[in-house]
């Protein structure tokens, strides 16, 4: 900036520095109001599950963990069944464990034969259905 000499480049200068100052203002606010909405615990939540769905291995993890868990709920529950209370509460722990690990590391494999079992299944009921007509 040039040095000021006389009260009219004194007065521009306080202009323009007026408007800067409004502008920077307004752009201030702005920002304000957009941190506040993205800090919202409902748009937390989307931006996340958005940044999760996005990304494919991060579901291909979670579908594992989450298949891991359930079956080694279900080989407990299973498991209650077969063995007497003072064997269960020593091998139960270790087979969930187990069938959970196995589960979880064989995700891809698991999915795909799923989804061959369930289009059998639905498959046959299509043909059962149009046969009937």
């Amino acid at each position: 900036m040039q040095p000021i000499t006389s009260t009219a480049d004194l007065k521009k200068a306080i202009q323009l520095l007026e408007v800067e100052h409004d502008a920077s203002g307004k752009q201030l606010k702005a920002q304000f109001y957009a941190t506040a909405e993205s800090l919202k615990p409902v748009n937390l939540i989307r931006s996340t599950l958005k940044d999760i769905t996005s990304s494919p291995h991060m579901v291909d993890n979670i579908l594992g963990t989450t298949l891991g868990l359930a079956a080694g709920l279900v080989s407990n529950v299973v498991f209650k069944g077969l063995a007497g209370p003072g064997l269960r509460r020593v091998i139960s722990p270790v087979l969930q464990s187990g069938v959970s690990r196995f589960v979880s590391k064989n995700t891809g494999s698991l999915r795909s034969m799923g989804e061959i079992a369930l289009l059998r299944i639905f498959r046959n009921k299509r043909v059962k259905s149009r046969s009937r007509d």
